[in-house]
Parts: C-alpha cells; structure tokens; sequence
C-alpha cells in the first residue's frame, strides 16, 4: 500500500481525547483518590474485560484505572512535584476552590502563576496515589487572549 494510500485511510481530524490509561498499585485507593479529590464517577466496564480495573468519568474526561499485575513492572517515579514532568491537566471550574480542597484533604501541590500582559493562569501540580503527576489550572483567560489576536 503507498503512502498515499495509507493517509486517505487516516481519520481527518482527531476529536477529542477518549480516556487516559494509568497502570495502579491498587485500583481501590486510585478510585478513592479520583473521587473525593477530582469528583470523577464510576462508570460500567465491559464484563468481558478479564482484569482488574476501573473506569471513571467527569464531563467527558475518562480514565482507566488498571491493576498493575506486580509491584516489579512499576515504572520508577519522582516524589517531587515538577510541573516539567509527564502530568495530565485538567481545567477547572475555580482554582481557589479546588485548591482549598487539596488543602482539606492534605494533598501536597506546587502553585504556580504563569502569564504575560496581564493575563495570568494558575495551576496547581500534584501527585495522584502512583505519582502520576495531575494539574489543574484555570486557563480560560488565555485561551480567550489568544483567540482575539
């Protein structure tokens, strides 16, 4: 098959991201952890699926919480929070609140500011139970910025 071919196969355009996929130590504390600190829900799992796992949804945000099958296949993680490393960002709502949130519930986070002329996005980076790095932020501001240049 030419290369042609091949792209004319290819969809035209992606549109949206379906689910993330994070391999857990346990599922148990991931989807406790997923819940109570981001509100994610529960949601069915196909039946013919024959290992452990979870999945949960918020606003069109799906995750896969799958049981690692041993503690020798988990890859090495740092314990400091760097906003630089691999992480998911999720947009939220209001960044004070959810900040406050992850104070009530001792989740350790790093805080950061970032803008230029006057339009400032927070976002606030944190582990989740493996250390797979999370943020939230509130970038609508520059989103909308850069949409009217």
């Amino acid at each position: 098959m030419s290369s042609q071919e091949q792209k004319e196969l290819l969809p035209t355009s992606l549109l949206c991201i379906n689910h993330v996929a994070y391999l857990c130590s346990s599922v148990e504390k991931s989807l406790k952890f997923y819940q109570e600190v981001l509100g994610f829900e529960l949601i069915e799992r196909p039946p013919s699926l024959d290992f452990k796992g979870a999945w949960i949804h918020q606003n069109g945000i799906g995750i896969h919480l799958l049981q690692r099958s041993t503690d020798v296949d988990a890859p090495a993680k740092p314990s400091v929070i760097d906003p630089t490393s691999n992480h998911i960002s999720f947009q939220c709502g209001n960044i004070w609140i959810s900040k406050k949130k992850l104070e009530d519930m001792g989740v350790e986070y790093v805080s950061l500011a970032v803008g230029d002329e006057g339009v400032v996005s927070d976002q606030l980076y944190f582990h989740d139970p493996d250390r797979n790095a999370v943020e939230l932020c509130d970038c609508r501001k520059r989103f909308l910025k850069n949409r009217i240049k």
